[in-house]
């Protein structure tokens, strides 16, 4: 975390720095005001922010909303940019999806800012560190991290499917071993993985993927596993494909 740091520290907290980090992993620099917009619309939050972050920095966190120019103009109202420009805004997420969407809106708006995304290296977060395995809460933390993952992927019941085949391998898993296990395409098979590595769920190693970092793999060895399953099956998922 030390670059994150050096990063933070060279931010002139007069324009948005955006930041994707995982999840567990705490930011280096204490905030006056957090504002999470996983339940607010982008359009307040963007309005709101500055009033707070004038002089002090304001930190938006988990924003899952598309921030689209596009989707603007056809809506009508919406998200807009201008308040951002020379606010002290920190937007952090954890799903490269959304990093690559708002920073994709910042630059096509012009607003002046700083991307920065953390690198991890499968290693257990911090957070969980702190906690004892096995412990309720340490349950707790990995079944939230893997539901709200689950949340912004597609294909729910298929997602719990292909995490529990990778859990069970001791080497990373390539799209086309993924589908024969499946029994399905080698194409659907990697939408599965590019869906779940864009919702923080695993991550690329050379041709394969494993899970996101050691302690997800504790989710399918026991009661989360059943929980997560049982939530998904009882109903069905019009977007998972065969």
């Amino acid at each position: 975390m030390e670059e994150l740091s050096r990063a933070l520290d060279k931010w002139d907290r007069k324009s948005v720095f955006l930041l994707r980090i995982d999840y567990g992993y705490p930011v280096p620099l204490k905030a006056d005001r957090t504002i999470d917009c996983s339940a607010v619309p982008p359009s307040d939050v963007l309005e709101a922010a500055p009033a707070f972050a004038r002089p002090a920095v304001c930190r938006i966190v988990s924003p899952q909303f598309a921030f689209s120019s596009r989707r603007r103009t056809r809506e009508g109202g919406g998200a807009s940019a201008v308040p951002l420009r020379d606010s002290a805004v920190i937007i952090e997420t954890r799903f490269p999806k959304t990093f690559r969407s708002v920073r994709d809106y910042l630059e096509k708006e012009n607003v002046r800012h700083t991307s920065y995304e953390a690198r991890h290296d499968g290693s257990l977060p911090p957070l969980y560190r702190q906690l004892r395995p096995g412990s309720d809460l340490f349950e707790l933390h990995l079944s939230r991290e893997w539901e709200t993952g689950l949340c912004m992927a597609r294909g729910t019941s298929v997602i719990v499917e292909a995490g529990s085949l990778i859990s069970k391998s001791a080497e990373p898993v390539a799209a086309g071993a993924l589908a024969k296990e499946m029994g399905i395409t080698t194409g659907a098979a990697a939408s599965y993985l590019r869906w779940m590595e864009d919702a923080a769920l695993v991550r690329r190693v050379g041709k394969g993927y494993l899970l996101r970092h050691e302690g997800l793999y504790l989710l399918f060895r026991g009661r989360p596993e059943r929980q997560a399953r049982e939530r998904v099956v009882k109903k069905s998922d019009p977007m998972d494909l065969d």
